[in-house]
């Protein structure tokens, strides 16, 4: 049995679509994968890192994209993005299990942030079938960084630190995060 460990709470922010960084970065080093986004919970720090994976072979499509297929891209980055939906499901079900093992005072608020994000992926995704994303946009790569990292770092920064002082920073998930081949 584990004790219950205070938390602070989350902050509320609602992720934004798209959101423009103040500087932006060549493709090729926007979703590299950063140490400092390392949470010390090991199923957390791996689907993390299994995430930027994959929005890096999404920032490889958006470059190999020719400047007719700029808007809204073409099968492999639509198949990319459907599989970053795929993990970000996955990834978000193993944590809410954790969550509720732990029993994690921010659930509610946490999984509700689960929601928004999900949401913004089936947005992103919608828009890209619909030729809705212009991906020669330099702001476009990092935003999609941002929507990881921020939760990341803010949310998951939160439930990590929770997990650790609960001595549960070692607890694994049933579910096996689906990875696509």
């Amino acid at each position: 049995m584990h004790t219950r460990a205070a938390a602070p709470a989350p902050n509320h922010r609602r992720p934004m679509y798209r959101q423009t960084l103040a500087s932006s970065t060549a493709m090729a080093s926007v979703l590299d994968w950063r140490d400092e986004w390392t949470l010390h919970v090991r199923f957390m720090d791996d689907d993390h890192r299994c995430l930027a994976g994959q929005l890096q072979r999404i920032a490889a499509d958006v470059a190999r994209l020719g400047p007719a297929q700029r808007r809204g891209g073409d099968k492999q980055l639509l198949d990319d993005l459907d599989a970053l939906a795929a993990l970000v499901r996955s990834h978000f079900v193993r944590e809410e299990e954790v969550m509720q093992a732990a029993a994690y005072p921010h659930f509610e608020s946490h999984r509700n942030e689960h929601a928004v994000l999900v949401e913004q992926c089936v947005v992103l995704i919608a828009d890209a079938r619909a030729g809705r994303i212009d991906w020669s946009d330099p702001a476009v790569l990092p935003s999609l960084e941002h929507w990881l990292v921020a939760h990341v770092l803010d949310d998951d920064g939160l439930l990590a630190r929770y997990l650790r002082r609960c001595g549960m920073a070692g607890t694994v998930p049933q579910r096996a995060l689906a990875v696509s081949a």
